[in-house]
């Protein structure tokens, strides 16, 4: 009885530790349960979608163009595109008074290409109203990923002028006299999030001549017509969409171009725009003259020097030409603020402000 007793005390024992440790394993298994369900994991296996609905709430909903609006959190790669919106002036190479900027005039054709890191992003053509601001031609705004680019716009500052064309690697290689070639650029420049506008002071890319005839003592001039010049050698010129330099022309045509000719009080003022043009010699100017009391035009020859040489782009050479009955005098020759003119390549005569 008492090995009885003995062995059912053990037993008894023996028992209740296992169902200890068991309820104790029960008890490892429900804290590992409610562990998990504090602090989801992702399982693929599972079939759960709780991992699903935190990147949801986490992703935002977002305004902008782009598809990676998130909040903040890092999850999102995608960048945003920023609408770009332009305004264009045409400035003189000596910006020595307010009007020496003006807004374009209209009907203007502008391209506008936008690089990174050398590579061409965007482009658009544009075409000016009356304001300045810029409407692209096919209704599209130029729209960039946020980042930083480098800006370029060619044109020509004539009415309805066809942008010209240039090839991969940037470069206009078909260029003529008579053309006012205008560019502009803005490297490195930092658009901001969702639009930014941009002014353009565009520049000359061409040089200019300018011809005052002026009546000598005891002269009057009735009338100035065929105004004609022997202007830059355009063969083998070209010009760069990324720097907006044209080479110079080295050599004068044979042939002339006409200048166009206004009055401007006692005085008749020619115009036109040329290639730079470096070269040591003398272009040729012709015209005809109507003194007053005399109804038969006199002709007229002049040499006009290269102005040093070196006639550079977005300068305008004014050459004053004294008139006599019987020669004409080369009196003097500087530099001075561009002068623009008609769609016809008449001067318009503005208030000039000469080099400082």
């Amino acid at each position: 009885m008492k090995k009885l007793g003995l062995f059912s005390f053990y037993g008894a024992a023996l028992l209740c530790m296992a169902l200890f440790v068991n309820s104790c394993s029960k008890d490892d298994i429900s804290v590992n349960i409610n562990w998990t369900e504090e602090y989801p994991q992702t399982d693929t296996n599972s079939g759960s979608d709780s991992s699903t609905d935190k990147d949801s709430n986490s992703s935002g909903s977002g305004s902008g163009t782009g598809t990676g609006t998130g909040t903040g959190d890092g999850s999102s790669t995608t960048k945003e595109k920023i609408s770009m919106f332009f305004k264009a002036n045409v400035r003189g190479v000596f910006a020595v008074s307010s009007t020496s900027v003006k807004p374009i005039s209209a009907g203007r054709y502008i391209m506008i290409d936008a690089y990174s890191a050398g590579n061409r992003i965007a482009s658009q053509t544009y075409t000016s109203t009356a304001s300045g601001s810029l409407t692209s031609t096919s209704g599209d705004t130029l729209s960039v990923p946020t980042g930083t680019y480098d800006f370029y716009a060619v044109g020509i500052n004539a009415s309805d002028a066809t942008v010209p064309t240039f090839s991969a690697s940037g470069i206009c290689s078909s260029l003529s006299n008579q053309t006012d070639y205008i560019w502009w650029d803005d490297i490195a420049y930092t658009p901001t999030y969702p639009s930014s506008t941009i002014t353009m002071n565009m520049q000359h890319c061409c040089t200019q001549v300018v011809v005052y005839v002026t009546p000598g003592t005891g002269i009057t001039i009735s009338d100035v017509t065929g105004m004609n010049i022997t202007p830059s050698n355009t063969s083998g010129c070209t010009w760069s969409l990324l720097t907006g330099i044209i080479t110079p022309a080295t050599a004068i045509t044979s042939t002339t171009a006409t200048m166009g000719v206004a009055a401007s009080g006692t005085e008749y003022v020619g115009q036109i725009i040329m290639l730079p043009l470096k070269m040591t010699g003398n272009m040729t100017l012709s015209f005809s003259a109507t003194l007053s009391g005399e109804t038969a035009a006199r002709n007229y020859t002049a040499s006009l020097p290269v102005y040093e040489n070196n006639m550079e782009a977005a300068h305008s050479y004014k050459y004053t030409v004294t008139l006599y009955e019987n020669e004409v005098v080369i009196s003097s020759v500087n530099i001075i603020d561009w002068i623009s003119v008609t769609a016809n390549s008449t001067p318009i005569i503005p208030t000039q402000s000469t080099r400082k």
